[in-house]
């Protein structure tokens, strides 16, 4: 779990690593992310807090959105 700014740059950069899914989380805004699947998707994603319990929502793929 690496936290780092997600800037364009940094996501277009960004490698599952040892070829498992893997998350990149902003340093600036708390739950979000991005997540890569071992295939090299790139997904945003948010995670919460709902009742004591963690959650987390897809949002859409890069570069759907950036």
């Amino acid at each position: 779990m690496a936290k780092t700014n997600l800037t364009d740059r940094t996501v277009q950069a960004a490698k599952p690593k040892n070829g498992k899914r893997t998350y990149f989380w902003d340093s600036k805004v708390t739950g979000f992310g991005l997540r890569i699947e071992t295939t090299g998707s790139k997904i945003f994603v948010v995670k919460y807090r709902f009742k004591g319990q963690q959650r987390m929502v897809t949002l859409d793929r890069y570069p759907s959105i950036t």
